[in-house]
This record gives C-alpha cells, structure tokens and sequence, in this order.
C-alpha cells in the first residue's frame, strides 16, 4: 500500500467516524487487542480480505501513545509464519503483506489480508 492510498482511507474513516468493511483500526495497546486482531485477520481472510491498521486509536484514527510499531511487527510475521507451526496464530494462513506507514508522526504496522481461495472440484 502507498502512503497516499493510506491516507485516503484515513480521511474516510475520519469522516465516517467509524471502521469500515475494508479498513479495521486498533490501538494494540492490550493483550485483548492481539486476539482480537487475530480474529480480523481470520474474518477477513474468510471473508473478501481487508486491511487492518494498528496503532491508531478510535474514533480519532490518530495515533496511540506508545505504540512500538517494530516489536507489533515481528510479532505478526512470527503469527503467520508457515515456517515454525506453533507460532501460526490463524489456520490457514492467508496471503498478506505487513508494511510500516506514518500516520501523522507515528509508525503503524498496516497488514493487508487477501481472502482465502477455495480449491474445490
């Protein structure tokens, strides 16, 4: 994702007031916070994909005093990484792409989530 694709969503979230289908929003700032993020990321990989943007409070969609984007960060490439299966936090694992993006003056950890694909006959 690009900055100005970032900023984009933001700006419609702020107007909104509110996530979206597309976009979901959380600080991360409590261990309830990783299960639920880690209930998005099945929602959405079960669903039409989305992107969910961490470090960001609501319903300002401004940044979430003491956020540490690095450590968030490796902790979600560790909960989707195939390689080591009992740290895989979501089965099966979707497609997905983790970035780092400023929001105003903060790093968030923005994780794009691609739907699963069904192999069927």
């Amino acid at each position: 994702m690009k900055q100005s694709e970032l900023d984009s969503h933001l700006a419609r979230l702020r107007t909104l007031g509110r996530d979206d289908a597309l976009i979901e929003v959380k600080a991360w700032a409590h261990k309830s916070e990783s299960k639920s993020f880690w209930e998005t990321v099945s929602a959405f990989a079960n669903s039409n994909g989305g992107i969910i943007v961490l470090g960001l409070e609501e319903p300002s969609f401004t940044p979430a005093p003491g956020f540490n984007a690095k450590d968030v960060e490796d902790r979600i490439r560790s909960g989707l990484n195939t390689s080591d299966q009992h740290a895989i936090r979501v089965e099966p694992v979707p497609d997905y792409s983790v970035e780092l993006l400023k929001v105003d003056t903060q790093l968030c950890v923005v994780v794009t989530i691609s739907p699963l694909t069904v192999n069927g006959p």
